[in-house]
């Protein structure tokens, strides 16, 4: 990632595909494994190109698999990119449906909000989920904890209420507006 080549072959082939395709943002996996330097470059241009295409709004996000704030918010604040998938909100919110509990710890993750503002970020424009293909669905971890089907249902409604609501831009698994559960790892 750092030879030119690369850095302006990414360029291109994001650039392409919103031009060709009409791509509406990007999620970009693994995104802690690459160096920060090309994130500097790349996520700039693309936001660039999609504007040049007369796009107002190009959500991009980075996956870090990370449920720390003070972790997360660094590849934000650093200017690597404008937002990332939110792990920490995962864990916690999480833990509070499945357990009906724990609401302490879903305060002192408000409370770390600020960590993520600078002058073009904030804490409002992170990627909030409940699940994905890595860790499973909401209704998994809800069914682990041995509700029967009229109470998992209920958390799931609030899980997804909550993911609605609070602050952050949802981003819903395929199946868990249906309260699916699965088995992890999907």
């Amino acid at each position: 990632t750092e030879k030119p080549e690369v850095v302006f072959g990414f360029i291109d082939i994001w650039s392409y595909w919103i031009n060709t395709f009409g791509i509406d943002g990007l999620r970009i996996d693994t995104f802690r494994h690459v160096d920060e330097a090309f994130w500097k470059k790349v996520v700039p241009a693309v936001q660039q190109s999609a504007k040049d295409a007369g796009k107002k709004s190009f959500p991009i996000f980075g996956e870090i698999y990370d449920s720390s704030p003070q972790n997360l918010s660094t590849y934000m604040t650093s200017g690597q990119t404008p937002s990332v998938l939110d792990f920490a909100f995962n864990e916690q919110l999480t833990r509070f449906i499945a357990n009906f509990g724990m609401a302490d710890r879903l305060s002192q993750l408000f409370n770390a909000d600020d960590l993520y503002t600078t002058s073009t970020t904030s804490a409002y424009g992170l990627a909030t989920f409940l699940g994905n293909h890595d860790m499973g669905r909401i209704g998994q971890f809800i069914s682990d904890s041995n509700s029967d089907d009229a109470e998992a249902a209920a958390r799931a409604g609030l899980a997804n209420t909550l993911l609605f609501t609070l602050r952050g831009a949802p981003i819903v698994y395929y199946g868990d507006e249906k309260g699916m559960t699965g088995a992890g790892g999907d």
